[in-house]
């Protein structure tokens, strides 16, 4: 199977880089492949060096609208279509964004299993997640 690894980016130290490269390794272990957005996003750039460009504009609300649809939604979109499950880590950085929520929601949408991984009790995670998980 392939996995969309989703969670935070925009709050998360290295973008989150860390979580996926190990996970990555455990599904090739075991005959799966990841897909990854951070590679998708940076490719062999250094994820913890990263100034995220997006933070540039948010003085320009337009053109970072802009980006954002251009840059994330569909890049991300497309490769939820392209996975067959997720495997979703909700932690603190997907609290404050929302992209990690929108593609539970397009992965349920898709007809898609997502597992979710989490630090927190179940009683803290929303329900809506909760009814979007395998």
């Amino acid at each position: 199977m392939r996995f969309y690894l989703s969670g935070g980016m925009e709050y998360q130290a290295g973008l989150g880089k860390g979580w996926r490269d190990e996970i990555t390794v455990r599904l090739e272990e075991i005959g799966h492949s990841a897909l990854d957005p951070v590679k998708e996003e940076l490719g062999d750039t250094e994820a913890a060096a990263f100034d995220w460009p997006m933070q540039k504009l948010k003085d320009d609300l337009d053109e970072y609208r802009h980006m954002v649809r251009l840059k994330m939604f569909r890049k991300d979109m497309l490769a939820i279509q392209k996975s067959d499950a997720l495997i979703l880590l909700y932690d603190e950085s997907v609290r404050r964004g929302a992209g990690t929520l929108a593609e539970a929601w397009e992965a349920f949408r898709e007809g898609k299993p997502t597992y979710v991984v989490t630090p927190f009790e179940r009683k803290e995670v929303p329900g809506w997640l909760i009814g979007e998980s395998a």
